[in-house]
C-alpha cells in the first residue's frame, strides 16, 4: 500500500509539473532516473505517449466536468480534487503541497 501511495504522488506530481514535452529518449532516461523498472519502462513510455503525447501540462476536461492531468492523464475525479483535499491521494490537484511533491518526488528539474 505504501508503494501505491508513493506511486500515486509521483504520478500526480508528473501530471501537475510545469509544461514540458519530452522526447521519447528523454522521457525514458527520466523515468529510469526516478526508479522505474528498466524492464517495464517501455510500457510506461508507450502509455505516456498514448495518454498525453509526453506533454506534462496536458489537461483534458471530461464530459462529467473532471479533468485528466499531465503525463499519465490522472483524473481529478478519482485521485485529487480542485479547491479542497480529496480523492484517493487526499490532496488538492493544485497548491503548495503539490509543488513540494513535484520537487521531491518526480521531475524536479522542470519545476
Amino acid at each position: 500500500m505504501r508503494g501505491g501511495i508513493a506511486l500515486c504522488f509521483a504520478v500526480l506530481c508528473a501530471a501537475l509539473a510545469e509544461g514540458k514535452v519530452y522526447t521519447k529518449c528523454g522521457l525514458t532516461q527520466e523515468l529510469l532516473k526516478k526508479g522505474f523498472s528498466r524492464s517495464l519502462v517501455g510500457n510506461w513510455v508507450c502509455l505516456i505517449e498514448s495518454e498525453s503525447g509526453k506533454d506534462t501540462s496536458k489537461q483534458v476536461t471530461k464530459a462529467n466536468g473532471s479533468k485528466s492531468l499531465g503525463l499519465f492523464q490522472i483524473n481529478s475525479k478519482e485521485w485529487c480534487q480542485f479547491g479542497t483535499p480529496g480523492g484517493k491521494c487526499r490532496m488538492k490537484c493544485e497548491g503548495h503541497k503539490m509543488s513540494l511533491f513535484r520537487k521531491l518526488l518526480l521531475f524536479p528539474d522542470i519545476v
